[in-house]
């Protein structure tokens, strides 16, 4: 008997026994799980014992529907009962019949009109993606024949219908002439009978032309009939051979993911190596370090014992200290920013990726979105028309971004096929919103379209702008136009939308790593606040009217900051409550904002190659050298400050590393 942990249990009726014992082994031909009183109840088993194990164990029934179904007890109570425990009940509509009303809102296999096609519907139903041809072809066959056979069946019925009616007519007016014979004279009745005879060869003439009318009729439902074979035949062809190119794309990519993993692998072994060798010189830095410590307590006991000692050790015990702190002092990147290539010549808008900067993700408008393994160094741009901010989790591992029609965009193979979710009214037939894996390219000209964008700004009105999630991915928050706030949290399937308390457009939101703590900032200096997850969305006052684009939070969060239009930059040290407006030195828009974990070192860039960086926690900020005038659009870097991207316009990467050897 088959697993009834993943079977399809059939309900049907006795009088049905004939299509659901068909369609049974046609299922289980094709590759489908089912279970079937008839075939999988086995002689000694219990019968009513049976039926309820399989109906407790199966997730999915499927329904067959006719005139004696829908009146059946034991078909209702099987429904009922499938409904009650949470059961996913498939409608097969057999025949024409009044649908129970519990069922009457799901989705129906039609099998009515053509056998073959409810089979191929209710196998792509099942997640059956490679059912074997020749079942579905046994199938179309057999429901030709069968449907052969009943217009035949149908034609002689109509037939003998008609020969039994034109004899009780024929014996009707016999009875009737001999009625009259007996009482009308002979001249009359001759010429009765000569009426009567010229009404049979009028009425034989009529059946003739139309026994002719008919023929011709049949003959031309046969020609039409051949000629749909011939085109579905065609069509056969041509889905055999899309489907054999894309398999045939299929294979390229899944040799390209290979590919992309065996390099990710050995640049993880490579890393493991260059850090282990790292870890080997710190542990000789610090021994070093410890050495020299030794002889200059030393020098400075020897100091101490002299004359004057005390004035001297003092100042040696000073200068000690002071290299003591150089030396332990952590060296950020930021000083210094050499250009990278990116391949593209298109603005690049938003750049995210793994904590530790080896995987990283940016787009643009008009066709780029690339993704890098080594850190930077090399950059493939696997799809086009991602425009947007994007988020991913710390490992890299997923990526999230909205997209430019209300929904929500996802790959878990960095790039390589995305899925889509609507935030606003998603489609019936949705399961859970996954949808299904699409290739990039295609994908793209779907949900985003082709249209090159030449600007810096965000997507048009009524759309997403914002994303962001906890480490692993498992929460996120989108926000828009309009003060629109979505949460997910099954990262990303479904969404929920939140009362923001704002109606200003929001540019961004980020938080604390668990989502604890949320923030989003906008138009006009709008800012929102979360203490639960984005359950409930306070607004908080900013001090400006500015708009603001971008927001960082600090590991402990001790420290929120965020920057916006003409340079404006605010600071919370209490989670929001209260802003401290910051001295930029600028008035080109800010647009990124990226700071170290703890906070102490943060990072701006925007318009005409601005960088700032701070390393008092964003109190002061001082301008360092990009190297160029175009517009910067993002800023991202690892968690520890030592390592930074920028991105911009024309395809602008520009990296910085620490000088800490």
């Amino acid at each position: 008997m088959p697993d009834s942990s993943h079977t399809a249990f059939i309900s049907y009726s006795r009088e049905d026994s004939e299509f659901a014992l068909r369609l049974a082994r046609d299922l289980r031909a094709a590759g489908a799980s089912v279970w079937i009183d008839q075939l999988d109840i086995h002689p000694g088993m219990p019968w009513d014992n049976a039926i309820e194990d399989a109906l407790l164990g199966a997730p999915l029934m499927l329904a067959v529907l006719s005139p004696t179904s829908v009146r059946s007890e034991n078909v209702r109570d099987e429904i009922a009962y499938a409904l009650k425990q949470g059961k996913i009940v498939v409608p097969v509509l057999y025949m024409d019949c009044t649908i129970p009303l519990r069922l009457e809102r799901k989705q129906y296999i039609d099998f009515r009109a053509d056998y073959a096609r409810g089979l191929g519907a209710l196998l792509d139903h099942l997640h059956i993606s490679n059912p074997d041809q020749a079942v579905l072809d046994k199938a179309a066959e057999e429901e030709a024949v069968r449907k052969a056979a009943w217009q035949a069946r149908e034609a002689e019925a109509r037939r003998l219908a008609d020969l039994k009616e034109r004899e009780r007519q024929e014996d009707a007016a016999r009875q009737k002439e001999a009625a009259e014979r007996l009482a009308i004279p002979d001249a009359e009745r001759v010429a009765r009978e000569q009426a009567a005879q010229s009404a049979r060869d009028e009425a034989e003439r009529k059946a003739r032309e139309e026994a002719e009318r008919k023929s011709r009729e049949e003959a031309a439902a046969r020609r039409e009939a051949e000629e749909r074979r011939e085109r579905e035949q065609a069509l056969e062809a041509q889905r055999k051979r899309t489907a054999a190119e894309q398999q045939a794309r299929e294979e390229a990519e899944r040799q390209a993911r290979e590919l992309a993993a065996r390099i990710a692998r050995e640049e993880m072994e490579r890393k493991a190596r260059e850090d282990a060798a790292r870890a080997a010189q710190e542990e000789a830095r610090r021994k070093a370090h410890e050495a020299s410590k030794q002889r200059r307590d030393q020098v400075l006991q020897t100091l101490l014992k002299y004359k004057g000692g005390i004035f001297i050790g003092a100042s040696v015990l000073i200068i000690a200290v002071v290299l003591i702190v150089i030396q332990t002092r952590p060296k950020y990147a930021g000083a210094k920013w050499t250009a990278g290539t990116s391949g593209v010549t298109t603005n690049l808008y938003s750049i995210r990726g793994s904590s530790d900067g080896r995987i990283l993700y940016t787009c643009g408008g008009s066709s780029p979105f690339l993704t890098s393994v080594d850190g930077g160094a090399m950059w493939v741009n696997r799809a086009t028309g991602l425009s947007s901010f994007i988020f991913s989790t710390s490992d890299g591992a997923r990526i999230w971004a909205p997209g430019l029609r209300m929904n929500v965009v996802s790959s878990d193979d960095g790039g390589a096929t995305w899925k889509s979710v609507d935030l606003v009214n998603p489609p019936a037939s949705s399961s859970g919103g996954t949808g299904n894996s699409t290739n990039s390219n295609d994908f793209f000209a779907q949900f985003f379209g082709n249209s090159a964008s030449t600007t810096s700004a965000p997507p048009p009105s009524s759309s997403i702008i914002g994303i962001f999630g906890t480490t692993d991915g498992s929460q996120l928050w989108a926000v828009g136009t309009g003060g629109d706030i979505f949460a997910s949290s099954d990262s990303g399937a479904t969404w929920t939308p939140q009362t923001s308390n704002t109606t200003s457009k929001l540019e961004a939101v980020s938080g604390a790593s668990d989502g604890s703590f949320l923030i989003a900032v906008g138009q006009n200096g709008t800012i929102v606040t979360s203490f639960n997850g984005g359950a409930d969305w306070e607004a908080r006052t900013s001090g400006t009217q500015s708009s603001l684009y971008s927001v960082f939070v600090s590991a402990n969060l001790k420290l929120v900051c965020a920057d916006g239009e003409g340079g404006v930059i605010v600071s919370s040290s209490d989670k929001g409550y209260s802003w401290n407006t910051r001295k930029s030195g600028v008035s080109v828009n800010l647009r990124g904002l990226f700071g170290s974990s703890d906070g102490t070192h943060l990072w701006a860039d925007g318009d005409g190659g601005t960088i700032l960086e701070s390393d008092d926690s964003g109190k002061v900020w001082t301008p360092r050298p990009s190297g160029t005038q175009t517009d910067l659009n993002d800023i991202f870097g690892t968690s520890d400050g030592k390592l930074l991207w920028a991105v911009g316009d024309n395809g602008t990467i520009l990296v910085s590393k620490s000088t800490d050897k």
